[in-house]
């Protein structure tokens, strides 16, 4: 989930209102770096990642801008649902509505075993270093 996130542009990311930076003359396109925690995946009893259809999980993601801290960084966030079965995979994030709220629309996209975890858990304090780390390197602090 990581390695896809972190690869494709983030547009693909589908997140309403977000502008990622793009590639200006003379500078390379922003790294996108992610953190993610991985929910479960269907079929439940896949053993091999080309057996995966879909993976549940939540992501957050920094655009890493040199010299732009991570404080100011554009950051992509929140549960995710990643569809194995094309090539690039489909990245579905769960966004609210002027119709429907955050929780609704995460139950409609989400199976139930799966909606408390995405409702209450994001990254631990390791995996959140970590992201931190890797997003300071590539922004070059």
């Amino acid at each position: 989930m990581r390695s896809t996130l972190e690869q494709v542009d983030p547009g693909q990311h589908h997140h309403a209102g977000h502008d990622a930076p793009h590639a200006t003359e003379g500078r390379a396109k922003p790294a996108v770096i992610c953190g993610v925690r991985v929910y479960g995946h269907e079929p439940a009893e896949a053993t091999a990642l080309a057996d995966v259809r879909t993976v549940y999980g939540f992501h957050l993601c920094g655009i890493a801008e040199q010299k732009r801290p991570w404080d100011w960084a554009v950051k992509l966030v929140g549960p995710v649902i990643m569809d194995m079965s094309t090539d690039p995979p489909g990245i579905r994030v769960v966004a609210a509505s002027a119709d429907v709220a955050f929780v609704d629309r995460l139950r409609e996209m989400f199976p139930q075993k799966y909606v408390e975890q995405a409702r209450e858990e994001a990254l631990t304090g390791p995996e959140m270093a970590d992201l931190r780390r890797r997003y300071d390197a590539a922004a070059g602090l």
